[in-house]
C-alpha cells in the first residue's frame, strides 16, 4: 500500500467519525470555546484546547501531569500534520459520501451481527460433537511436523538414590517414580498432552537436548547446570500421519462454533428477508 493510500484511508476514517456531509466539513471545528479555555497547539487552523484533554490527564504529580500533557500535544500535532497533508492530497475523483456510507453500513452490520450472535450462540461443544466432527474430517488433519508425548523430570544432581530412581524411570514403575518425584523433583511434566517437538524442547534447558533426540520412543538423561534431566518419550507421530483428536480439539471447537455463527446469521437473514417480503417492504425494479 502506498503513502497515498494510507492518507486516503486515514481521512476516510476521520470523515466517518466526525459524521460530516461533505469533504469541506471534515476540517471544520464544530465546538464552542469557553473564554477562559487555554489554547495548547494549532496546526493550519485546527486548534487544541486544554478542555479537550483535561479529563484524560490522570491524577498524578504536577511533573507527571505536565509530561503526560506534552505527550498528548505531540500526538495531536502529528495526527493533524498528517490530516493537513491528507486534505491537500485527497483524490478529486473519489465519491467520499458513498465511501462513508459504505463504511457506516459495514460497521452497523458488523455490530448488529455481533449482537445477534451473542444472543443466540451456544458456545458449549461436547466431546461427542468434537469426535463426530473429527471422524468426519480426519483427512483434513494430517500432521505438518512430528509430534510427541512424554514425561520430564528435573532433579538436583545431589538428590539421593538417583540411580535407583533412574532404574524405576526406565522400568516405568509409576508408584516408585511418583513417590521419588514428590520429594525431590524441581519440575515434572506428565505425558497426557501432545506437543510438537519444538514445543517439547521448551520444557527443557536450552541446548541440553536437540530435536533428533525425540525421533522415537525411548528414555534419555542429561546433566545441565547442577540438574539431572530425565526424559521419557512415550508416543511419537510423524509428519503426514493423522493428528490425534486431543491435538486438534481446540481448532475443531473453533470451527464448530464458527459454523454455528454462520448458521445463525443465515437463518436470521432468511427470516428477515421473508418478513419484509410478506409485508411488501421490498421493491424490485427491473428494466427491459
Amino acid at each position: 500500500m502506498t503513502i497515498r493510500h494510507y492518507i486516503f484511508a486515514f481521512v476516510l476514517l476521520g470523515f466517518f467519525l466526525v459524521g460530516c456531509d461533505g469533504f469541506d466539513n471534515l476540517f471544520k471545528q464544530k465546538r464552542t470555546i469557553a473564554e477562559d479555555d487555554i489554547l495548547l497547539a494549532s496546526v493550519e487552523g485546527r486548534d487544541m484546547y486544554l478542555s479537550e484533554v483535561k479529563e484524560m490527564l490522570s491524577a498524578k504529580t504536577q511533573s507527571d501531569s505536565l509530561s503526560q500533557l506534552n505527550s498528548f500535544i505531540e500526538s495531536w500535532i502529528k495526527r493533524n500534520v498528517v490530516l493537513t497533508e491528507a486534505e491537500i492530497n485527497f483524490p478529486e475523483n473519489i465519491d467520499i459520501n458513498k465511501l462513508v456510507e459504505d463504511y457506516k453500513s459495514s460497521l452497523l452490520l458488523h455490530n448488529y451481527r455481533q449482537i445477534l450472535i451473542e444472543k443466540e450462540l451456544d458456545t458449549t461443544v461436547t466431546f461427542e460433537q468434537e469426535k463426530e466432527y473429527y471422524e468426519a474430517n480426519k483427512g483434513q488433519y494430517q500432521l505438518q511436523n512430528r509430534i510427541c508425548r512424554g514425561r520430564i523430570a528435573s532433579i538436583p544432581e545431589r538428590a539421593p538414590k538417583m540411580e535407583t530412581f533412574y532404574r524405576n524411570w526406565r522400568k516405568n514403575d509409576s508408584l516408585a517414580i511418583s513417590s521419588y518425584l514428590e520429594n525431590h523433583a524441581e519440575s515434572i511434566m506428565d505425558d497426557e498432552i501432545w506437543y510438537s517437538i519444538d514445543e517439547f524442547l521448551t520444557f527443557l534447558p536450552h541446548d541440553s537436548f536437540k530435536a533428533s533426540d525425540f525421533n522415537k520412543i525411548g528414555v534419555l538423561q542429561k546433566n545441565h547446570k547442577d540438574y539431572e534431566h530425565f526424559v521419557k518419550i512415550t508416543h511419537v507421530l510423524d509428519k503426514n500421519e493423522t493428528a490425534p483428536l486431543s491435538y486438534v480439539k481446540e481448532s475443531i471447537r473453533k470451527l464448530i462454533i464458527h459454523q454455528r455463527k454462520k448458521q445463525i446469521l443465515d437463518n436470521i437473514e432468511q427470516n428477515l428477508y421473508q418478513k419484509y417480503l410478506q409485508a411488501n417492504r421490498i421493491k424490485v425494479f427491473t428494466t427491459g
